[in-house]
């Protein structure tokens, strides 16, 4: 399984790219690559090259600029030989590598695997490329788009707070004020 760490958004919110943020002794895209090196090889999805300093990992850069997180996944399929691939946001830092593993034994011949109202954490595989790009070339750049037009087996959500996103300067410093206090 390819893992696919998206970093290509605005961080709009946050004010300053997500993928820099510290976490750990680095920034939270290293972070989370290190963390999910266990599963297999990982890359970063981003708008451009060299939009923070991406280590050793390889950067699949967006072939739709401007138009969201369906590009990791097209990038991701046009440029490896992967046939299964692990999304997930730079922005979901508390999300562990075994929430993947059990997608990964739930996907059976399913095209997607992923827990409910969290596609940007989900196991894809390739025969979700022809129907990603036809999102993208239609104008309908979102995993919604996507996800009627593939077979995706939609799990419940155990712990929410898992998945919760760190789109503000002020959950960001929740969270590490958690982490520091456990």
């Amino acid at each position: 399984m390819l893992i696919v760490i998206l970093t290509g958004g605005a961080s709009r919110r946050m004010g300053r790219d997500k993928a820099a943020l510290p976490l750990e002794g680095q920034t939270m895209a290293l972070a989370l690559a290190k963390k999910y090196e266990i599963l297999g090889p990982v890359c970063f999805s981003v708008d451009r090259r060299d939009r923070f300093p991406a280590g050793a990992y390889d950067q699949l850069i967006d072939r739709y600029p401007g138009r969201g997180p369906l590009n990791g996944l097209v990038s991701a399929f046009s440029e490896r030989e992967e046939d299964t691939l692990l999304l997930t946001a730079t922005d979901m830092p508390a999300v562990e590598p075994s929430a993947a593993l059990y997608l990964q034994a739930q996907i059976g011949t399913h095209d997607a695997c992923m827990f409910e109202g969290q596609p940007l954490f989900g196991l894809y595989r390739r025969s979700c490329l022809a129907p990603a790009i036809e999102c993208l070339e239609a104008g309908e750049p979102s995993f919604r788009a996507l996800l009627r037009r593939i077979d995706a087996l939609i799990l419940p959500v155990g712990d929410e707070a898992m998945f919760a996103n760190l789109n503000t300067p002020a959950e960001y410093d929740a969270f590490i004020n958690r982490r520091e206090n456990t």
